[in-house]
């Protein structure tokens, strides 16, 4: 069993500039405990999200930082240029020594979408020429490309990945959809949603996997395991009540967040509990003491089913302060992680 972190970087009292120090910090705790890796969202005009352009957030998180792995869940190709992002994705990984994750996706807010002129409907044959694109670049020396709205001749692809023949890409497999069109190239895989759901979602994604071991060849593929996840917000203190305490109006915070666009349009995202009450008891949020999360986290595990091995926990989220971030992360190091990973 791996373990990650996963960030929204969301707002709360702090100012940015005092957010992203406080945020290095964390992912360097998390590399100094063994984590497997750190991904961070983007999202736009909103507040769930205070890197909107990930890779400067990651570059930094790459120089201050020596062996965990970093990368984004995800990078919103419809919002890209394919020339811009490939020389982003090779900086990255250079920056990195070859240490960056790439998670792709189209994006779930219409409304952030809709900002940049791009319906939800527009957003699958935009997501699937950029990333056509970006491949064509990372693995060429000359990109010559032609798609719907991009074309490209002969243009000379000075910038290289450092892992061959580009980083490990990773893609949501909340459904059937999804499922597919990530087997069949090789992602890995994360899922959300309440424990039953992420047996169903990454059962089924192993199941794909192994059935499109020629798709995955052909498209260049070069993992033999996936990995394949889920996400959970975490908070561990010292009692259950002092975590249940601390969740309550943090979660509140998190959500308003979350949810702050919806709201201005009159909508609801959809199946994002709004409440902890609800999060505890879906278990899409975990928090308590040590025992009670080691106790959680081995019912989670066995009643998620055999493929799932990956969870990256989001561990600094609302209004929890940076010391009960960096408690959390110190109880989890060293009371929890150890009985998952010995």
């Amino acid at each position: 069993m791996q373990f990650a972190r996963f960030d929204h970087i969301d707002l709360y009292d702090e100012k940015p500039t005092t957010i992203y120090k406080e945020r290095i910090k964390l992912i360097q705790a998390a590399e100094k405990a063994g984590f497997y890796g750190y991904h961070v969202a983007e999202h736009h005009w909103t507040p769930l999200g205070m890197a909107p352009v990930p890779g400067i957030f990651l570059g930094a998180a790459a120089m201050a930082t020596e062996t965990i792995r970093i990368g984004s869940l995800v990078h919103l190709l419809p919002l890209y240029h394919p020339l811009r992002l490939i020389e982003e994705v090779c900086m990255l990984d250079q920056m990195s020594g070859g240490r960056l994750d790439l998670g792709v996706g189209r994006g779930i807010s219409p409304y952030e979408l809709g900002y940049f002129g791009i319906t939800p409907n527009d957003s699958y044959d935009k997501f699937d020429e950029v990333l056509e694109a970006l491949l064509a670049g990372l693995t060429n020396d000359e990109l010559t490309f032609e798609g719907r709205e991009y074309r490209f001749r002969q243009v000379p692809m000075e910038m290289k990945p450092f892992q061959k023949p580009y980083p490990p890409l990773w893609h949501g497999i909340g459904g059937p959809d999804s499922q597919e069109y990530a087997a069949k190239r090789g992602f890995h895989g994360v899922a959300l949603g309440p424990t039953q759901a992420i047996k169903a979602n990454t059962e089924a994604y192993r199941e794909r996997w192994d059935k499109y071991t020629d798709e995955r060849r052909a498209f260049g593929c070069q993992a033999d395991e996936p990995m394949i996840g889920c996400m959970r917000n975490l908070l561990i203190a010292d009692t259950d009540e002092e975590a249940h305490r601390i969740t309550g109006p943090a979660y509140e915070v998190f959500y308003n967040n979350l949810s702050k666009l919806w709201t201005r349009w009159r909508a609801k995202p959809g199946r994002i509990i709004d409440n902890a009450e609800d999060g505890r008891k879906q278990g899409q949020l975990i928090c308590g003491s040590p025992e009670t999360v080691r106790q959680i986290l081995t019912e989670q595990i066995a009643a998620s089913g055999t493929a799932l091995n990956f969870i990256t926990f989001e561990m600094a989220w609302g209004s929890l302060s940076h010391q009960q971030e960096m408690r959390s992360l110190e109880l989890f190091a060293t009371e929890v992680m150890p009985h998952f990973t010995d």
